[in-house]
């Protein structure tokens, strides 16, 4: 979701310590949702597979349990947090999608995991935000143009993070 409105800005930042500077500054604030219990038998992946694929319906049995075994051979549906944890790590896909798009446009971003879980949970059921029985925080990223050049990014080289098999 992405939150335009200065008021709501303004009472994430009372929780969302590592946004504090971004919330006031970006052009754009992104809080992106994890949707809970994703299986084969929720209503998203029905709806995602009838609806938007089209699937045949011959095909839907052997579609789900190629779902099934695949979350059951990297533990995902072992249990609520297991598929919870597998939603948040495929939101850092568009994550990253988002911000080399944002790159090759030339426009900053600024990922953001400091946050009170619980207290953002808490505020995005209150005001109505978002259904938190079926989506949980999961990263903030904000989006903008600098106004003053960033200090030089230091980094590891290269030898020391990646290791080559060959």
């Amino acid at each position: 979701m992405v939150i335009q409105n200065s008021d709501t800005r303004d009472k994430l930042k009372e929780i969302s310590w590592g946004a504090k500077g971004q919330l006031d500054t970006s052009s754009h604030f992104v809080l992106i949702l994890a949707r809970k219990n994703v299986t084969s038998k929720s209503p998203f992946v029905q709806h995602m597979i009838r609806d938007i694929k089209k699937y045949s319906e011959e095909s839907i049995p052997a579609t789900e349990e190629k779902f099934d075994n695949f979350q059951t051979k990297f533990h995902i549906n072992d249990n609520e947090k297991t598929l919870l944890e597998w939603a948040k790590k495929q939101t850092y896909i568009a994550l990253g999608n988002m911000m080399t798009t944002a790159a090759l446009l030339n426009i900053d971003s600024c990922p953001m995991e400091g946050f009170d879980l619980d207290a953002v949970t808490q505020f995005l059921s209150d005001e109505g935000i978002a259904d938190t029985d079926q989506f949980a925080p999961s990263v903030m990223v904000a989006f903008g143009y600098r106004d003053s050049e960033s200090k030089e990014k230091v980094r590891q080289p290269q030898s020391d993070v990646v290791e080559w098999l060959e």
